[in-house]
C-alpha cells in the first residue's frame, strides 16, 4: 500500500529514532517495552515502573470503554503492549495498530503471545494485526468503536510549520479519526504538550527535541483543543507532567545501569545522547516547560460515521 506523506514527521525520521534496535530498547524501557508516560495511582505512589505502565494500559483502555468495543485503532502501536490488552477485552473482533516502525513491526510479528486471544465466549481467535501505515492513509472498513493514540500525536506536526500549518495538520487528525468513529464512540488521546513558556525557550527545547526526535515538533493545549473541537466532545483532560518525570527518571536510572553495555554495543555517543535527552525531559517536566495530557474525546451522535 501506498504511503504518502503529508505533514508530521516522516517514515525515515521515525525510523531513526524508533528502529536503533529493539534490544537497545530492551535494556531500559519496561519488560512490556512500553515507551510513553506511565501512570501512577494515589493510592500507589510507589509502584514499579512495570506497574504503573500496566496502569496507563487500562486508564486508556478504560477511557476508551474498550470492554465495550469491538473495532479498536491504535495509533502509534510501538511493539504492541496496548494491542495484547485491546485483545483481552470481551467483545474485541478486531484491533489494527499502525506505526512508521519497521523494527517494532518485526518485533510484533515476532511475539506469538501478543497476537492473539482465544475468546472464551466463541472458542474463536481474534487476531491483532500492526500495519507499517500513517494515520493519513488509514481506511477502516467499518465504522470503529473506540481510537486510542499514546505518544504519537508529538510527531504530528514538524519544525519549521507556520502556526496554519501546525493547525491544519491537527485538524486533519482529528477530522479524520471523526470520520472512522461510530457515534459515541471514543479517542483516547496522550501527548507531550508545550507548557507556558517563552518562544525563546520554546525554541531551545524544540532544539533538544530534534536532537533524539528528527523532523517532529510538540503542540500546545489551545492548538491541540482547537483541532479538536468542531469534531470530537471532550469528555475529560489531565495533565500529569509529574508522571512523564518519574517514568523519564526511571528510564534514565535503567540506562545508566546498562552504560557498559550500551557503550560497547551502540557506542558512547549514543548513550550520551539518550542520557542527556532523559535528563532534561525529566527537568522540563518538573519545571511544567513540558506537559503531559491524557485527553477523552467523545463523537457526537449526530455526526455521520
Amino acid at each position: 500500500m501506498e504511503n504518502t506523506h503529508l505533514s508530521g514527521a516522516s517514515p525515515s525520521e521515525i525510523q531513526a529514532h524508533y528502529d536503533v534496535s529493539n534490544d537497545f530498547y530492551q535494556l531500559w524501557l519496561d519488560p512490556q517495552l512500553i515507551y510513553s508516560a506511565a501512570l501512577w495511582n494515589e493510592t500507589e505512589p510507589e509502584a514499579s515502573l512495570e506497574q504503573a505502565q500496566y496502569q496507563k494500559l487500562a486508564y486508556h483502555l478504560q477511557q476508551a470503554q474498550a470492554q465495550k468495543a469491538e473495532y479498536v485503532l491504535d495509533i502509534g502501536c510501538g511493539w504492541g503492549a496496548l494491542l495484547s490488552e485491546v485483545l483481552k477485552q470481551p467483545n474485541i473482533q478486531q484491533a489494527v495498530g499502525l506505526t512508521l516502525s519497521q523494527a517494532q513491526k518485526d518485533y510484533f510479528e515476532a511475539q506469538p503471545n501478543l497476537q492473539s486471544t482465544p475468546q472464551a465466549q466463541e472458542q474463536a481467535e481474534v487476531q491483532a494485526e500492526v500495519r507499517l501505515e500513517s494515520w493519513e492513509n488509514y481506511h477502516p472498513a467499518r465504522p470503529l468503536d473506540a481510537v486510542i493514540s499514546i505518544g504519537a500525536f508529538e510527531h504530528f506536526a514538524r519544525p519549521g510549520m507556520s502556526p496554519s500549518e501546525k493547525q491544519a495538520a491537527y485538524t486533519a487528525f482529528f477530522q479524520r479519526v471523526c470520520e472512522w468513529l461510530r457515534p459515541e464512540g471514543r479517542l483516547s488521546l496522550q501527548t507531550i504538550g508545550y507548557g507556558p513558556i517563552s518562544e525563546a525557550m520554546k525554541v531551545k527545547l524544540s532544539g533538544l527535541n530534534q536532537a533524539v526526535f528528527p523532523g517532529s515538533e510538540l503542540p500546545t493545549l489551545l492548538e491541540l483543543l482547537a483541532a479538536a473541537d468542531p469534531f470530537l466532545e471532550l469528555l475529560q483532560m489531565r495533565n500529569d507532567r509529574h508522571d512523564y518525570a518519574k517514568t523519564c527518571q526511571l528510564w534514565r536510572k535503567n540506562l545508566r545501569a546498562a552504560k557498559a553495555t550500551i557503550e560497547a554495543q551502540y557506542g558512547p555517543a549514543l548513550y550520551k545522547r539518550y542520557n542527556e535527552y532523559l535528563m532534561a525531559s525529566e527537568m522540563g517536566f518538573r519545571l511544567g516547560h513540558l506537559h503531559l495530557y491524557r485527553l477523552t474525546f467523545q463523537k457526537g451522535k449526530g455526526l455521520p460515521s
